[in-house]
């Protein structure tokens, strides 16, 4: 259904997935797209997310309560642009073999975030959180690893109302760019990163911006 512009509503709750490995792209540019049954996917055999729901600016809700993450390598840009899309709930998600989650949740609309995921095999966060522009919290559970990161580069970038961001438990000791780490944030009252390790960084270009 990649670049189905004009398409604005999308039953797919009996097709069978049972067998897909790959759904990078599948909605990718589907800009009018508002309403989207997927509650019966499959997914347990999955790899690649990637760009899944990529400029899917029209919708309002997704409904993943269904989906098996557990063999997912690669998220990044799976809500990316998503910018009516003012609630989501992924607690459910397994992403303990995720390694890349650039640009994850850049640009949603979401005021709200909360995550309990195990990251432990993730490299690449770069602008996860990025364009959050109406993002007020982002909480990360203790289980939110980054021991394996090696890029963290405008992780919050663009969060204007983001007041608050705990990254205590954040391990950066492979961190190779913190450039524009938390650019724009302008309402952030406190960003204590005093445990960073930085002896990998190439580019910390804006970390405080």
């Amino acid at each position: 259904f990649y670049g189905c512009y004009s398409l604005t509503s999308l039953d797919l709750n009996h097709f069978d997935t049972s067998h897909l490995i790959e759904m990078g792209l599948m909605f990718k540019n589907c800009s009018s797209l508002i309403n989207l049954n997927i509650e019966s996917f499959e997914t347990y055999k999955v790899t690649d997310m990637s760009y899944m729901f990529d400029n899917c600016k029209s919708i309002k809700k997704l409904n993943l309560s269904t989906f098996n993450t557990k063999s997912v390598k690669y998220m990044n840009c799976m809500f990316r642009e998503c910018s009516s899309l003012v609630s989501l709930d992924v607690a459910n998600f397994n992403t303990v073999n995720v390694e890349d989650m650039c640009d994850l949740f850049s640009g949603i609309k979401v005021k709200f975030l909360s995550l309990s995921w195990n990251t432990r095999n993730v490299k690449i966060m770069k602008q996860m959180f990025g364009y959050l522009t109406e993002v007020e919290v982002i909480d990360l559970n203790t289980s939110f690893d980054t021991s394996k990161v090696i890029n963290m580069e405008g992780m919050f970038v663009g969060c204007y109302n983001l007041k608050n961001i705990d990254v205590s438990n954040f391990n950066t000791t492979n961190v190779e760019s913190f450039k524009d780490f938390v650019k724009g944030c302008s309402w952030l009252e406190s960003l204590d990163v005093s445990h960073f390790v930085t002896s990998k960084a190439k580019d910390m270009g804006g970390i405080f911006n």
